[in-house]
């Protein structure tokens, strides 16, 4: 009986330290194609268009709420808009999201318009991914617009 309580015992032991180690050991965070949207690209190359309700649309930088209305829009390549929920603070979105872009990225470039609703656009890279973003104005409506698109490895 002796033999048996002590394998119990270690039984239980071992148990309990491969359950410890593993909760112990620290998840790391999945790099995001952007900081608006929760996704990578094995999210869009394994969901492909459905990626796009797979991520909040409704979301915050700093006081400011804002909508993002993702698309894909080739097998590899993102686009969409985001919206400001109170109209007067795109401009404050536009800078703070531009902020939260130079932490998540490691370059970026101002860039000339398109077109002429375009009246403020950057390029932002990191080794995996291009974002155009760019602050658009028809006299009807402001929006933010984004394409993101992987670079080859």
């Amino acid at each position: 009986m002796k033999k048996f309580s002590a394998l119990l015992l270690a039984l239980v032991l071992l148990t309990v330290t491969f359950a410890a180690a593993e909760t112990a050991v620290p998840s790391v965070p999945k790099k995001t194609i952007a900081p608006f949207i929760d996704l990578t690209w094995e999210d869009v190359a394994l969901y492909g268009d459905k990626c796009r309700s797979m991520t909040a649309t409704r979301r915050y930088t700093g006081p400011w709420e804002y909508s993002v209305y993702i698309m894909q829009l080739d097998s590899s390549v993102i686009g969409g808009t985001i919206h400001a929920v109170s109209r007067d603070s795109l401009v404050d979105i536009w800078r703070s999201l531009a902020q939260e872009c130079l932490t998540h990225f490691t370059t970026y470039e101002p860039l000339n318009s398109l077109i002429d609703s375009e009246l403020a656009g950057y390029g932002f890279q990191d080794g995996n991914t291009y974002l155009r973003l760019t602050y658009v104005s028809t006299g009807y409506t402001d929006y933010i617009l984004f394409v993101l698109r992987p670079l080859p490895n």
